[in-house]
């Protein structure tokens, strides 16, 4: 069988650490600031041959929902249900344990290829926001450990089902949060976290895809990035009204999934499988207030299907794989140029990565491994692997907690300890 997957004027790096609320959690998708990075320090540069310590093992439903971290609990989003009905299931864990705190289940009739859960929540203090695989929005109260409010975002926007399912997460800021409903009726739309009212709508921008929205900071000004269909469309849009900022339609993935990777310094990269290569976009703010778009470059050499690049001391490192290319991870430069990519050996398949205390972890979900990695440009440096997880199909984005990482495979969610004593 052929696989095909699917006013405010704080900066978005403070607006993402009030979500946090506790220093090394990882509240939303991709983590504190959205790059799949952690700034946690004093990790495991080494493990034993049976690989880290694993503090707790969950069984959870089919799916590819990570998890998400906020105050010392674990949320993700599950699929299943009793006999007879097709539910969305939020569950609350312990970090400490992985034990169940509470969950909420609601009716969520509908079945699509590669079947379950897909995205991450967004936490902060007080709610936990998802969006299930038939276009729930649903916002939980932590403390009442209950549903507060629930939209679907495709009935009520004019939106498509995208083959796969509705594969985003949302963002938060400031009493928002938003999401992309790429209907034709409104492209971004920004909810009251503690009503749901409807706070803007921000004009159609092309239909849904698989790529989330990305909160960030370009020339002081927060933006939120938004792909539309086909990736043909790249805006970024403002989180306190909707408007369009800039918009780019130089580059396109027949089916994008991989969000923009923002760089700093007005840079950003834009990459997808199925042929799409990475472009490489400036974006800059102009003396009269409004943005400009420019083209660094474009390569067809380098392309990341699902995940985020990791991005570190001035060098790319993707994972290259899809239905076409057997790239395995490759490093990249900021001139679009290749330095290595490991092919098959390791493969890495469509396995998450993540950055912390320069180390990158990441999954080769075909061989149920994951590995300990050191970035250099130099060179492929292994400094240990293990295989541990339970099944293939690993394709989850990984969460770091308290030098906790969370791994789902699409039987469990394990909680391995990657800093030691």
């Amino acid at each position: 069988m052929k696989r095909t997957w699917l006013g405010v004027t704080v900066s978005a790096s403070v607006m993402l650490a009030a979500a946090v609320g506790v220093a090394g959690d990882w509240p939303c998708y991709l983590g504190p600031d959205q790059t799949s990075a952690s700034a946690e320090t004093g990790l495991l540069r080494s493990w034993p041959a049976e690989g880290p310590k694993v503090l707790w093992t969950t069984p959870v439903g089919a799916g590819f929902a990570a998890p998400v971290v906020s105050g010392g609990e674990v949320f993700i989003l599950d699929r299943g249900g009793p006999e007879g009905k097709v539910q969305d299931i939020f569950r609350c864990l312990g970090l400490a344990d992985g034990k169940e705190k509470w969950h909420v289940a609601y009716d969520a009739p509908g079945k699509v290829s590669f079947n379950g859960s897909r995205t991450a929540g967004a936490a902060d203090e007080k709610y936990v926001f998802t969006v299930g695989l038939m276009g729930h929005l649903s916002c939980f109260d932590r403390q009442e450990k209950k549903l507060v409010w629930q939209k679907n975002i495709l009935k009520e926007y004019g939106g498509a089902m995208p083959n796969w399912g509705v594969s985003q997460s949302p963002v938060l800021y400031g009493a928002s949060v938003i999401v992309g409903a790429l209907g034709s009726k409104a492209g971004l739309v920004a909810f009251n976290k503690a009503d749901g009212k409807e706070a803007w709508a921000g004009e159609p921008m092309g239909k849904m895809e698989y790529v989330s929205p990305i909160l960030t900071t370009i020339a002081g000004v927060d933006q939120v990035l938004v792909v539309g269909g086909g990736g043909k469309t790249v805006a970024g849009v403002s989180p306190t009204d909707g408007k369009t900022l800039w918009t780019y339609t130089g580059w396109g993935c027949k089916i994008p999934i991989a969000p923009p990777a923002c760089l700093g310094e007005g840079r950003v990269l834009l990459t997808g499988g199925y042929g799409a290569g990475s472009a490489m976009l400036q974006v800059s703010k102009g003396q009269a207030g409004g943005f400009t778009v420019t083209e660094s470059f474009r390569t067809k050499a380098c392309g990341a299907q699902i995940h985020r690049p990791l991005f570190y001391k001035d060098h790319l490192y993707v994972n290259g794989n899809d239905n076409r290319q057997s790239d395995g991870l490759l490093c990249m430069d900021l001139t679009g140029k290749v330095l290595w990519k490991t092919g098959r050996d390791p493969f890495f398949e469509r396995g998450g990565m993540l950055l912390a205390d320069g180390l990158i972890f990441m999954v080769d979900s075909s061989q149920r491994s994951l590995y300990l990695i050191e970035p250099d440009p130099a060179g492929f440096k292994v400094l240990s692997s293990v295989k541990i997880l339970d099944t293939e199909e690993a394709w989850s984005p990984l969460a770091l907690s308290e030098g906790k990482l969370l791994i789902r495979d699409k039987a469990s969610l394990k909680c391995l300890d990657v800093k030691g004593k």
